[in-house]
Parts: structure tokens; C-alpha cells; sequence
């Protein structure tokens, strides 16, 4: 439905008042309360068997405005801007909606719940069959109810599930069908309203909308959107629509208890189209749309949009895609483009906010490393799988870099070669080992904690470490194990080296320079200088790492280190190196001052041990 023309011309909307006298007579007649059921079989019957026909010339003031507010100039799904209610202010529902098609009392309260639309072309995905609608075309809208269900909410409220049917016709004939479902929730009283409502951590109203392009890991791209209460304004404005939670965020927090602006059912519908259509569609529409919402998105909010490609369709041989629209709140702030970057602090209320404190734990089972999101259908309790598999990544990892730095340590002390030169190269070499045998941990760990930031038919669905590793070995084999292990070797050599050795450099200095005792309140000092140096010495590893191992699953994909590097420098700079670092900090400086200090005390404890044996 590109625009052929922008010629201006006058709206001339032609109503059938039957459709106003019936909704009227079904919102106010009766204030009795109905029990969903109730409503819905009073909605099939008053609308059984009846159309209701509009007529509008499609101006092109409608499409500039809405090019304006969308920052584009080709549109998809445009008609949505047209056909826009009518009505006076006092003809509305108490939440500012039109009352056709509406639920009776006390269902009054609707929400844009999904749909289908199909378009009436002679093949799929062309736009060349001269049917669509065009700028100066009149158009008949031709509505019709299909169906109204009583349904439960998830909190096994009462609601109305309806949905409506609507027909374009154009001087060519049939151009579309448009499917809406919509649900009707109970009447809230204004003066009910909780004003104890959570913020959201991840909103910036202080920015005008975004739009973002980015290629993924896998190749595809993945466009970002960030609308602003101005545009959202805009386009209640450009579709005369008086639904407050789109406008007034009094109403939308103290009332309906929403923690912010709502974005638009039917302006999430033109992104999706307009994303297929610029990176899939070739610019061309698709025969069929089905979408379905899920959760709201808020002003503020940045999110994504990202399309994969599925196997061609039953008997009509039609391609499908699964077009994904989700918050990004799934892949930290190591894997968010640099535009969208968040705080650690907004970053952790987001995953808090949105799934508890399960939800900052997820990875725990494959060793209480690196950030991100497991599916939460598909996984087993975060701590119970710790208690099971914590320990392979101790063996791995910890317990080698350690023992073996103690003993060679040990050894070059005992020879007369205890100075930092010495020591930096023997903690190289134990963290080079070590990583070795805990690469394959890491990997599970990564991809467990990025499942959720994939489309559902790229999602690995792991479960724990040790199904991870059967999966990883089932599908791609052993080379898998090794995905991004000379990167890990590096980051793991230089971060035992800035930690091991740094800390006995540390200690060595505060206590035969500025002669401290060799007491607990030295080890803190000398671990603390230790996690400081670790940090941002394996701050930028971890990015390039988590680059690495967090890449999609799609086949024949392999990144490599310098091939990483270098897109992160040309995209971002140099700012990338310092990405996550208060992340990182929290968590490895904490470890860090808690493992030395622990071992400070293994050391006094074996040495008494051996003086004990000799």
C-alpha cells in the first residue's frame, strides 16, 4: 500500500448511524453489571447479521502526517490511519474510547489484542497486482462482528474477548481484510486507582523517538524503536483516538495501573510491516499478517524488532516469517549497541522488575559467571542446579588456575625468583591452562544467559550445564566445545596474571615498602589494588568474549577475535573497551577480594600443615 500519490483532497466520511445507536444502547441502558458471559451473548445478539459501511477518500494529509510522525517516507499498513471514530467527547467511554463495537457494562476498558490481516493481491508477497489502496481512491469500510467470548485474565478476572471484521474496498475491488480482536475489561471508578505503582527502570522520556539499525551476530538485521510521549500523542492525534493510557499518564498510572504511556497496538503493527517490508519484503507487502500482543510497551522503553525465516507453508508453498518484537532487557549491557546502552543500575531494576530475583541468577547452574537470560519455561530451579553442577567450573577453572600458580609460585620463591617479573608469566601460563578445561562451561553459561535475546526458533532451550553440553555435542559436535577458546585463554591468562600476580606484587609492597604486617586489613588493601587491575584488564575481553560465544546458532556462523574487534572500533571507538566495566567490577571485584583473602588464609593453614609433617 505504497502511496502512488499525494495530491490533497477532502475527507468525505459517510456513518452508519446504526452503529452509534446500537453502542449507545448497549453502554448506558443499563448500569446493571453483566457477568462476561452476559455480555457477550447481548453483543452477538444485537450485532447478529449486521454490517456497518463507511466511505472516506483517501487524503493525503493522513499519510504525511503519519510519514511525519513514523520519520519515513514508504508505509505499510496505512489504512489504520484512516476511518479514524467519530462521535463527541461525551459519546466516549469513561477511558476515552469510542464506544462502537464496545462490550456493556461494566466491560468498558479495551486493549488492542492481536489480529490478522490479508491483502487481496493475485500472488504472494507482490504488491503488483494493482489492487492495493492508493491517495484519492474512495474507499468502503464494511465491519461486521464475528464473534464475542467471555474469557479469564491471567489473576482470573472477568473480560470480553471480541472480534471484528473489516473489508476495504477500493475503485479496484477488494484491496484487504482486517481482522482486529480486541478485550474488554471491567470499568475502573478514577477515583479507585492505586497511585503505588512501579516505575519503569528501563524508560528515557527525555529523549525524542528512536530509530535504530543494527546487524546482528547471525547476519540479520534488527531494528531498535524508542517512542517518546510526544509521538505517541502524535499519532492518537492523527487517529482521533481519546484512549487516555496513550496520552494522560495520570489516568495511566492512577487508574489503570499502567507504569507508563502505552505504545499503540495498531503503531507496533506498522513497525513490524515496515521492518518486513524493508528488509524481507523487498518492498513489497505480504499476503498475510497474523500478530498477536502480548505485554505492553511504554514510552520511553527501547525495543526490537527481528524477523527469521521459516519453512514454506503447508500446501500453498507460501514463505513464513516469525517477525519478534520484545524489550531488551535479555542481553545485557555487553551485547547492547552503544545508542540504547543501559546503566547497571537500570539494567538490574528491569531484570528485577520483570522476573524477580530468579531472574538475576539465571546461568547460576553452569558456574556463576558471565550475564544474561535462560528461558524460564525451560530451565530447572537456578539454585537447585547450582547444588548439582557448581562444581564443574571449580574443578575446571578455579581449582587449576590456583593450585597451579601456588605451586610453580612456590617453586620460583623457593629458587630465588619470587619478583613480579617472575610471577606475572607463571600466573600467564596457569590461567592459559585453566581456561583451557573451563571454556566449555563458559560457552553453556553464555548461551543459557542470551537464550531468551533469540527469536523462539533460535532458542537452544537448555536446561543445565550438562544438557547444554549433550546438546552441544549432538549438534555440532566436539569442535563446539572449543567455540571462542583462544579468546578465553588470552582473557583468562591475562586476568589470573592481573589477579594472582598483582596481588602478591601488592602485598609484597605494602608490606616491605611502607612495612605493613602481614595481617587480614593488608590482604584486603593488596586485594582490593588486585581487582581494580583485573577488571579493566578483562572488561574488554569479556565484550569480545561474550561477541564470540553469545553468537546465534544459525549454521556455518563463526566470528572471529580480530573480526569482532574490529567492528566494534569502527562502529563505537574506542568507548567500547569500557563497556559493562562497573558490571564487571561489582561482580569480579567482589570475587576477587573474596578469593584472595580466602586463599591468604589456605596459605597460613598449609604452611603450618607442612611445618606440622617436617
Amino acid at each position: 500500500m505504497i502511496p502512488r500519490a499525494f495530491a490533497l483532497s477532502h475527507s468525505r466520511p459517510i456513518l452508519n448511524n446504526t452503529l452509534i445507536s446500537i453502542s449507545r444502547h448497549l453502554s448506558h441502558s443499563s448500569r446493571d453489571r453483566s457477568t462476561a458471559q452476559e455480555a457477550a451473548s447481548i453483543m452477538m445478539e444485537n450485532f447478529k447479521d449486521s454490517q456497518f459501511i463507511r466511505r472516506q477518500i483517501l487524503d493525503a494529509n493522513q499519510v504525511q502526517k503519519l510519514a511525519l510522525t513514523l520519520n519515513r517516507p514508504n508505509l505499510s499498513g496505512y489504512h489504520l490511519v484512516y476511518f479514524t471514530p467519530g462521535g463527541l467527547e461525551s459519546e466516549l467511554g469513561a477511558d476515552g474510547t469510542d464506544t462502537s463495537f464496545n462490550a456493556p457494562f461494566p466491560f468498558t476498558r479495551r486493549m488492542w489484542a492481536g489480529g490478522k490481516i490479508e491483502w487481496a493481491t493475485s500472488s504472494s508477497f507482490s504488491s503488483s497486482a494493482g489492487l492495493e489502496l492508493r491517495v484519492g481512491d474512495e474507499v468502503e469500510e464494511v465491519t461486521a462482528l464475528i464473534s464475542a467470548t467471555p474469557r479469564k485474565s491471567r489473576s482470573a478476572g472477568e473480560m470480553v474477548l471480541v472480534e471484528v471484521k473489516k473489508e476495504y474496498h477500493g475503485p479496484r475491488g477488494l484491496a484487504l481484510t482486517d481482522l482486529r480482536s480486541w478485550i474488554f475489561r471491567p470499568e475502573i471508578e478514577p477515583l479507585s486507582g492505586s497511585s503505588d505503582i512501579k516505575l519503569l527502570a528501563d524508560a528515557d522520556l527525555r529523549q525524542p523517538a528512536l530509530v535504530k539499525h543494527q546487524v546482528a551476530e547471525d547476519g540479520k538485521p534488527v531494528r531498535w524503536h524508542r517512542w517518546s510521549p510526544t509521538s505517541l500523542f502524535r499519532f492518537s492525534a492523527l487517529t482521533f483516538n481519546g484512549h487516555k493510557i496513550h496520552y494522560n499518564e495520570d489516568w495511566t498510572r492512577n487508574v489503570e495501573g499502567h507504569p507508563g504511556l502505552v505504545v499503540h497496538g495498531p503503531l507496533n503493527l506498522i513497525n513490524i510491516l515496515n521492518f518486513w517490508q524493508d528488509f524481507h519484503g523487498k518492498g513489497k507487502f505480504p499476503s498475510t499478517i497474523n500478530y498477536r500482543a502480548l505485554s505492553p510497551l511504554y514510552a520511553g522503553q527501547t525495543y526490537q524488532i527481528q524477523g527469521t525465516k521459516l519453512e514454506a507453508g503447508g500446501h500453498t508453498g507460501k514463505n513464513k516469517w516469525e517477525m519478534v518484537v520484545q524489550r531488551h532487557v535479555k542481553v545485557r549491557i555487553q551485547m547492547v549497541p552503544h545508542e540504547v546502552k543501559q546503566s547497571l543500575l537500570r539494567t538490574s531494576l528491569v531484570i528485577f522488575q520483570d522476573e524477580g530475583v530468579r531472574g538475576l541468577y539465571n546461568g547460576f547452574s553452569a558456574g556463576l559467571t558471565r550475564a544474561c537470560e535462560i528461558h524460564p519455561d525451560q530451565s530447572s530451579h537456578p539454585l537447585r542446579s547450582a547444588q548439582q553442577l557448581i562444581y564443574t567450573r571449580t574443578l575446571t577453572y578455579g581449582a587449576v588456575r590456583i593450585g597451579v600458580y601456588e605451586e610453580l609460585r612456590q617453586q620460583a620463591v623457593t629458587n630465588g625468583f619470587g619478583t613480579a617479573s617472575h610471577l606475572i608469566p607463571i600466573a600467564f601460563a596457569s590461567g592459559f591452562a585453566a581456561a583451557i578445561l573451563g571454556t566449555p562451561s563458559d560457552i553453556a553459561n553464555i548461551r543459557m544467559q542470551n537464550d531468551k535475546s533469540q527469536t523462539p526458533q533460535l532458542r537452544r532451550n537448555y536446561r543445565h550445564t550438562f544438557h547444554a553440553w549433550t546438546q552441544m555435542r549432538t549438534q555440532k559436535g566436539w569442535r563446539s566445545f572449543s567455540q571462542g577458546m583462544l579468546a578465553n585463554c588470552f582473557r583468562c591468562s591475562f586476568m589470573t596474571a592481573s589477579q594472582l600476580a598483582c596481588y602478591d606484587f601488592f602485598k609484597g609492597l605494602l608490606r616491605d615498602q611502607i612495612n605493613r604486617p602481614d595481617s587480614t586489613a593488608t590482604h584486603l588493601t593488596a586485594s582490593l589494588g588486585a581487582s581494580l587491575v583485573a577488571t579493566s584488564v578483562a572488561s574488554p575481553m569479556d565484550v569480545i568474549r561474550t561477541h564470540m560465544v553469545g553468537a546465534s546458532s544459525k549454521p556455518g556462523v563463526r566470528a572471529s577475535v580480530w573480526g569482532i574487534l574490529s567492528h566494534l572500533v569502527s562502529t563505537e571507538g574506542y568507548r567500547w573497551v569500557f563497556r559493562g566495566w562497573s558490571s564487571s567490577f561489582i561482580r569480579l571485584g567482589s570475587q576477587t577480594i573474596a578469593t584472595l583473602v580466602i586463599m591468604e588464609q589456605q596459605r597460613k593453614l598449609y604452611r603450618a600443615y607442612v611445618a606440622r609433617q617436617d
